[in-house]
Formats: structure tokens, sequence, C-alpha cells
């Protein structure tokens, strides 16, 4: 369904914004991005961008 893609693809662009500005767990990044668990944040991250949340962070974490 478009409309539920289109909110997986806004939740993914807000862990993302919180994975490179934030030092938040992932399960809060999680929580605040709008997803019901670290296990289904990480599973439809990878899907979506290629790499887990971790690897995200890790490539393009900007220093606070």
């Amino acid at each position: 369904h478009a409309g539920t893609e289109e909110i997986r693809r806004a939740r993914v662009e807000r862990a993302k914004q919180f994975l490179t500005t934030t030092g938040n767990t992932l399960s809060a990044v999680a929580r605040t991005s709008g997803f019901g668990s670290t296990e289904r944040l990480s599973i439809v991250f990878k899907q979506m961008v290629g790499m887990t949340p971790g690897e995200f962070r890790r490539r393009y974490r900007t220093e606070q």
C-alpha cells in the first residue's frame, strides 16, 4: 500500500536524523522514529537503506 510505504520512508528518514545527530540508543531512536521495536527498526532500515542503523551511524554520525 502506497500510504504505508510513505510512512515507513518517513520513519526511516527520521531515524537517520536521530542516528546522525544524537547519541541516543537504538531503542530510543526506534521509539522516537515511530517503530515499535529496535528489531523492527533494524529490519525496515536495512531493507530501505542497505545497511543496519549501527552501520549508518558509524558512517554518517556528525560530531556534536
